[in-house]
């Protein structure tokens, strides 16, 4: 048998004391190789949001409407757009919320609901254009907004395709005078 205070001297270990404590410890209880580091591998997590919380975001901004934009689909073509009145913070503070008391589930904080939407969803802020149409912008955001049902979403698609072609035909015009 060699000493403790001699073997940790030998050794170098005398800060530590305590690592060679625990590890004749779990000698003593029958362990042949020492426990694997328990630091991190317990559940009580009190910072964590639950699962259903991150949820409600991902679905709460699937429900927003968005635009396509018409000059830089080919740059980048899964971009879509919100309304430029709007903020992350303004979205949060005023839809979000609501969503979840509507839904009555629990809501995440206002940097995690950012963190989601910055990360998880390729969505920016539409910048006012000066040559969009605003028609075909509210029929847009109609037909792609969730909530509306079939029998609305299609009655939009036929006044926005009229509307198209109602500007087709105002287009021809004017290069028909402008030509002849």
């Amino acid at each position: 048998m060699i000493c403790k205070e001699t073997f940790l001297r030998v050794h170098g270990l005398q800060i530590h004391a305590r690592r060679v404590r625990n590890l004749q410890h779990q000698m003593k209880q029958g362990f042949a190789v020492p426990k694997e580091d328990g630091r991190g591998k317990h559940g009580n997590y009190p910072h964590k949001f639950q699962d259903e919380a991150v949820q409600s975001v991902r679905e709460f901004l699937n429900t927003i409407p968005k635009y396509n934009s018409h000059y830089s689909r080919q740059q980048n073509p899964n971009r879509v757009y919100l309304d430029c009145d709007l903020t992350t913070a303004s979205i949060f503070q005023d839809k979000y919320s609501e969503y979840c008391k509507g839904k009555q589930v629990p809501a995440v904080s206002e940097s995690k609901f950012r963190e989601i939407f910055v990360s998880e969803f390729n969505i920016g802020f539409k910048l006012p254009k000066s040559d969009t149409c605003s028609k075909c912008d509210e029929f847009l955001i109609a037909i792609n907004n969730p909530e509306l049902c079939a029998e609305a979403v299609t009655e939009k698609k036929q006044q926005y395709e009229l509307h198209l072609k109602k500007a087709d035909r105002g287009q021809n015009m004017i290069v028909f005078n402008c030509s002849g």
